[in-house]
This record gives C-alpha cells, sequence and structure tokens, in this order.
C-alpha cells in the first residue's frame, strides 16, 4: 500500500480520500487550494482546513457519519448567515464551509468585524490567529482564553520579555510586535537573546502551577505502518526514562511549547514570548528539548548559550531525553499541516529522535588528522562523559570530554584540576585521577585532586590484612594529591595469553588461596559495606547509565531483582574485601605469587561480595572475547571451590553483573556486548 492508502484506510472513512489528497479537495471545492490543517479522528470524522491560493480566503471540509454534528454546523452557520456546502449526503456527510462557519468558533467570530482581517493561522474547531489593520493580534479559541492574560501579567510582572495579551472567554489579544518570529526570521541574537529569557522563566519565583502531563503520542504507528516498529521501540524507551529524568530535576514554569516560532523577534535581536496556552510547570529540561527539536542546529546553540549565560543549567542527558519526547510527539506535524512529503518527514523526525538519544562517543575520533580510539568513559555529572582516548600505534592517554555538543580533547598530560607529572600516563579520568609510569618503569604515580591522596593512603591501611595472602605495591612517596607506590612484579591476570594453561589455573588458585588466607587472617576494623550499601551503588550506577542502554526497563527490573537479592541475605561473618576485586587488579608471579592493586576500597564485607566480583568478571571477560572458554571455565571452578554460601555468591555475582551493564554502556568497543549481557540478565 501506498502512503495515502495506509491514510485513508486509518481513517476509516472512504470519502476520506477526497480531503486528504490535494488534487482531489481541489475539484470537490472546484477551486485551487492548499492543505494548512489534518486531523483525523479514525472511523469517527477527517477534518481539514485549507486556503484558497488565488483569494487567500481560507476555509474547512469534513467529512463525517455523525448527523448531529452536521446538523448542529448547518445550523449555526444558517444563525450567523453563513453558507455550509454539502458534496455528499449519504452514511458519510461531506461539507464545507468559511472560517466564518467554523461550529467552534463561529459564536466569539460574531464579535470580530471580518473587514480588513488577515488569516495567521487556521486550526479548524480549535483556534483561529488574525491580524487586524490597527496592528492587532487576535486569537479566537473555542475553549476560554482568559488565563492566557494571567499568565502575560505574571511573567512581565517577573521582569519576563513576553508579548502584553488581554484574554475574555473565548479570544485573546496581543499587539503587532517586531518582524516575525525565529522561525520566519532566523537570529543568531535573537535566539541568543530567547535562551537567557528562557532561563529567566525557570529561575522565576514559583507559583502555583499545574504540572504538565507526559504524553507520549505514537499514533504514527498506526498512521504509517511502516514505521510502527520504531516508532513503539522509541516510546516504551521514553515512557521509562521520562519519569527518571524528571524526578531528579527541579520543578519550574515552563512556556509548555516551546520553538522558535513562539518567539517574536525585531530587527535588533529583541524578542518576546507568545502563545502561552501550555504553559504548566516540569522540568527545565522539557522546553529546552522542545525548542532543540524545532530548530537548526546553530540556532540552537546560539539559544543554549544564551540559556547558560543567564544562569540556566542543563543536563544533557535530560535534555536528549526531552528532545527525542518532542520529535516524536510532533513527528506528525508534517501531515497534520498538509504537507505532501509527510512519510518522508515523519521518518527524517524519527531519525532525529532516536540520534537524540544516540549519548555514546564513537568509536575512534579524529583529532588533527589522526585517529584515536575510545579507550574508557564514565559519566561525569550534569555536563557529558570523561572520555579516555588512546592512539591506536603509540598507546598514547590522552583525556577528552564528551556531550552533544561533540569532543573536547586535552593534549596529552594536560588536566584542568589535576598536575600531571612527566612520565607515561597509563590512565587518565578527567578532573578526576591519573596514573603515570616513570620513565625506567621502577614506580607509579596515582594523582588525583589536592586533598584527595588521603583516601588512598587510609585504603591502603585498611587493606594490611591482605598482606596475608597478597604481596601489595610499597609507598615511596606521598602528597596531598599524589601517592608513588613501587612497580609491583609480576604479569596481569586479565591477559591469559602471558600464561601457559598449567600456569593459568595455578595462578588463579593461588589467587583464591590467597583470599581464604586473608579472611583467615582477620579484619583489623574499618568500614562494613553491607548488602543494603552494595544495592545503593547499584542503584547510582543504574540512573547514571539508564539513558544510555537500549532496553531502560529492563534495567530497571534487573536492578530491582539484584536489590532483591541482596535484601533477603542473612547477617554474614565480616572479612577483609576489596570491594571491587576482578582480574586487572590482580597480578601474579612463578615465584612471588598473588600481588594485589587498587586496595583504596578495602573495607570489611560478606566473603561473597569479593567472589561473586570474580565471578562475574569471569563470564563478562568471555562475553567481552578476552577470555576464551577454556580460560574462563578454569577461573570459575577455581571459584567454585571456595567455601561460601551459594545464595550470597549468587546474589553478589548478579549484582556485579548488572552494574557491568552500567560500566560498559558509556564504552563504545563493549557496549554491544553490555546490551547482549542484559538480555541475559533479563
Amino acid at each position: 500500500m501506498k502512503p495515502s492508502d495506509h491514510l485513508v484506510a486509518h481513517a476509516g472513512i472512504p470519502q476520506a480520500a477526497l480531503l486528504l489528497d490535494a488534487p482531489s479537495l481541489c475539484l470537490l471545492l472546484d477551486r485551487q487550494v492548499e492543505l494548512v490543517h489534518v486531523r483525523i479522528k479514525p472511523c469517527h470524522n477527517v477534518l481539514v482546513a485549507w486556503r484558497d491560493v488565488a483569494t487567500g480566503e481560507h476555509g474547512w471540509t469534513e467529512a463525517t457519519g455523525d448527523r448531529d454534528k452536521f446538523d448542529s454546523a448547518v445550523r449555526r452557520a444558517g444563525r450567523i448567515s453563513q453558507p455550509v456546502t454539502v458534496h455528499e449526503e449519504g452514511e458519510i456527510l461531506v461539507f464545507s464551509g468559511s472560517v466564518w462557519a467554523d461550529r467552534k468558533l463561529a459564536k466569539p467570530l460574531r464579535e470580530l468585524h471580518h473587514e480588513g482581517l488577515r488569516v495567521l493561522r487556521y486550526n479548524p474547531q480549535r483556534r483561529l490567529v488574525v491580524a487586524t489593520a490597527d496592528g492587532l493580534v487576535v486569537r479566537v479559541h473555542a475553549d476560554s482564553a482568559a488565563h492566557l492574560s494571567q499568565i502575560s501579567a505574571r511573567w512581565q510582572r517577573a521582569g519576563l520579555r513576553a508579548i502584553s495579551m488581554l484574554g475574555t472567554a473565548n479570544m485573546s489579544v496581543s499587539p503587532w510586535w517586531g518582524i516575525g518570529d525565529l522561525q520566519s526570521t532566523p537570529s543568531a541574537a535573537g535566539a541568543r537573546a530567547a535562551g537567557r529569557e528562557v532561563a529567566r522563566l525557570h529561575g522565576a519565583e514559583g507559583t502555583s502551577i499545574s504540572i504538565l502531563p507526559i504524553d507520549i503520542d505514537t499514533s504514527a504507528a498506526d498512521i504509517a505502518p511502516w514505521l510502527a516498529d520504531s516508532v513503539r521501540a522509541l516510546g516504551k524507551r521514553l515512557a521509562v526514562l521520562l519519569p527518571e529524568v524528571s524526578k531528579r530535576e527541579p520543578l519550574t514554569e515552563l512556556h509548555g511549547d516551546l520553538s522558535p516560532d513562539q518567539v517574536l523577534v525585531n530587527e535588533h535581536g529583541e524578542i518576546r514570548l507568545i502563545d502561552f496556552d501550555r504553559a504548566g510547570g516540569g522540568p527545565a529540561a522539557r522546553d529546552l528539548g522542545s525548542f532543540l527539536a524545532a530548530c537548526r542546529p546553530e540556532q540552537g546553540e546560539e539559544f543554549l548559550r544564551g540559556y547558560r549565560e543567564a544562569g540556566g543549567k542543563v543536563d544533557w542527558v535530560s535534555l536528549a531525553v526531552w528532545e527525542a519526547y518532542a520529535h516524536l510527539n510532533f513527528a506528525l506535524a508534517p501531515l497534520r499541516r498538509g504537507a505532501a512529503d509527510w512519510p518522508e518527514k515523519l521518518r527524517h523526525t524519527l531519525d532525529l529522535a532516536w540520534a537524540a538519544l544516540d549519548l555514546v562517543p564513537p568509536r575512534s575520533v579524529d583529532l588533527a588528522g589522526e585517529k584515536w580510539l575510545v579507550n574508557r568513559a564514565w559519566r561525569d555529572g550534569p555536563d557529558g562523559l570523561a572520555v579516555e582516548l588512546k592512539h591506536p600505534d603509540t598507546g598514547q592517554i590522552r583525556a577528552a570530554r564528551w556531550n552533544n555538543d561533540g569532543l573536547v580533547a586535552h593534549a596529552p598530560g594536560e588536566d584542568p584540576r589535576l598536575a600531571i607529572p612527566d612520565g607515561q600516563v597509563v590512565s587518565h579520568r578527567l578532573r578526576k585521577r591519573a596514573v603515570v609510569r616513570s620513565a625506567d618503569g621502577a614506580s607509579y604515580i596515582k594523582i588525583v585532586r589536592a586533598g584527595k591522596a588521603a583516601g588512598i593512603l587510609d585504603g591502603v591501611a585498611r587493606a594490611g590484612a591482605f598482606a596475608a595472602g597478597f604481596r601489595m605495591p610499597q609507598i615511596l612517596a606521598h602528597t596531598d594529591s599524589t601517592v608513588t607506590f613501587a612497580a609491583l612484579e609480576g604479569r596481569s591476570m586479565h591477559v591469559p595469553d602471558l600464561f601457559s594453561p598449567t600456569e593459568w589455573e595455578e595462578a588463579w588458585a593461588e589467587v583464591l588461596g590467597g583470599l581464604q588466607k586473608t579472611w583467615a587472617a582477620g579484619s583489623r576494623g574499618g568500614p562494613v559495606h553491607t548488602a543494603d550499601l552494595e544495592s545503593e551503588v547499584l542503584r547510582t550506577w543504574v540512573e547514571k547509565a539508564l539513558a544510555f542502554v537500549d532496553a531502560p526497563g529492563a534495567l530497571l527490573e534487573a536492578a530491582e531483582n539484584a536489590c532483591a537479592g541482596l535484601a533477603e541475605l542473612p547477617e554474614p561473618e565480616l572479612v577483609p574485601s576489596h570491594r571491587d576485586l576482578h582480574s586487572k587488579q590482580l597480578l601474579w608471579s612463578k615465584t612471588g605469587g598473588p600481588g594485589l592493586l587498587d586496595v583504596d576500597t578495602a573495607c570489611r564485607a560478606d566473603r561473597a561480595l569479593d567472589l561473586g566480583n570474580l565471578r562475574a568478571h569471569a563470564l563478562w571477560r568471555r562475553l567481552q572475547g578476552v577470555w576464551d572458554e577454556r580460560q574462563t571455565v578454569a577461573v570459575l571452578e577455581a571459584i567454585d571451590q571456595v567455601n561460601v554460601d551459594p545464595a550470597a555468591l549468587a546474589a553478589y555475582q548478579y549484582a556485579t553483573l548488572v552494574r557491568l551493564v552500567c560500566v560498559y554502556a558509556f564504552r563504545p568497543k563493549y557496549r554491544a556486548q553490555a546490551m547482549e549481557l542484559l538480555g541475559q540478565l533479563s
């Protein structure tokens, strides 16, 4: 079926074809017209607004099986001497009239003198906007317009540049202002001014305002069934994300329908906000996403620049989610405006919605003509992701930031918050931490923000019990922002190719033996990491990662299952715990035995915490393709030789797997495997 056939089938009224096809409508009306608005209530009625190309006259045509509505339209038109033309009268009635014969607007329209009026917008049975010869803009509403003057007055009292508006029962009047709106008359200065004004609106003192509902429109799935899977998947994803991002943001007053055509501009770049019909309360990102979805990219950049200049705060993830919502909810706008190419525009709008939710950086980026790999990434507050780049040939590391503005990379070894010494940078999380290897390879320096090195030293002190089963690096020096460790001899237990099969099994047996020796040595005090605290950690990770996964509902469900499993565990015997134990934290030497790194998180906990971490990471290494089946099984079998409560081991393993989905949801190299893991957990 052609898109037009699908549209007629969706309408459920055969005569819909006469109204929805512009050439057919011209034949029906015996005049050359263009469609300006389309509204379909399936199996009930089709209503279109049109404009006569020759005369500029506006009118409507309706096809319906509702005789009462037909009689009402004819009766009301007769009262004001406005004709209604009946084209077909049978089971389905087809009839037309001018705007003045609109049955929902006819009564308030009687108060207007028709001479000298110019129709600006017409939404049949809803609203008519006209310009008068004496410089006024009059909006005639089917419903009450009294609240519009109240909103205009309140915003102006708050110092906002809102258009002056006088609202009565069904009519509102404002002055003609400026040279156009930001859609018809794009202006960088105007977009920036609009951003500043919206920031002031969002920062205005709160009043009693109703919360705008979240109403996800997936009707495009019925109208365009060839795009139904995309529409429904997008709607399902947004249905999870929107409530989650909304509850993290403060309530503010919103324009509620913000777009470039709701902002008037004059020749000086000054602006006025208009059309307050949908004003209400909600998160600020709702307005911002609505504007971005309707504007050109460069206009959006200026708008956000102005918003930030005026003190507005932008959470890039919330912004992306609300932008996708706006794209989906207005995906059928071209159809409603009567555009003949609505199927192509619908597909394009859905592509934009999905693109807004594509928050993960690419696998590689180009910097000054060189390819750099995105090695790792972390959520870094409301501004974006902290990204670690790695040169594929030299292994050089650079820190960067990624958000909807793109990538901003720092020069190697540079960071605005960290003083990084000379040497080979082996890891770098922007503004948080870095590790540098000395030129001779004899030592490593951990660099953190000023005053944070004490936390590393405290962790080393708490981890003293691990000396019973593991070698640990010696501290050579420290400052308030650095700790220098001696290099620890051994092969990384993350890289099985460094081991023979026999050595691999031997090394893991010694690691598990080292853990048991540590537990036998007993705890030396320190913080306790309970199952409840593990649930809190997991929920924090889920909150950070939710918008980055393909199935956020599945992630929430998996997290709740994990927390429920942890909540059922009995009080455990507390033993020394690393708390983040995995293969990258372990070394092994034939002569020295196992070595342990990064003990900052050392605590006391259930022995199943470290074992569950190890087991989950082993399963993950197999899914990553880092370990093969034999290597993975060897590790799992070594862990399973240790005496531990099976229920606790399963609970901590499951929680760790859910956390790994979150950790790797930001990292393009293994994101696909993380989504596969999420599917398995579901």
